[in-house]
């Protein structure tokens, strides 16, 4: 029964445009629209006012290698 509530056909009709999906192709498309929205403006302001903003516009630091410590024995050991 569930699953053919899933499946059954919805649509959306705007004036004389109706775009008819499966229901859970509809919630689908929902749920990426709302997870992928953040990240778009979380990439905007990076890009406008945050750390990936230098003289020439787009260059984002590079992560930082570890460092390595002397070991007891004058070696180097990585972390």
């Amino acid at each position: 029964m569930s699953s053919t509530l899933w499946w059954s056909e919805a649509l959306i009709v705007i004036g004389r445009l109706g775009i008819p999906m499966a229901l859970a192709h509809w919630v689908g498309e929902g749920l990426t629209t709302v997870f992928s929205f953040p990240v778009g403006l979380d990439v905007r302001r990076e890009l406008t006012i945050g750390n990936c903003v230098s003289a020439d516009g787009r260059s984002c630091p590079r992560p930082v290698p570890p460092r390595r410590k002397q070991s007891a024995e004058g070696g180097e050991r990585s972390e």
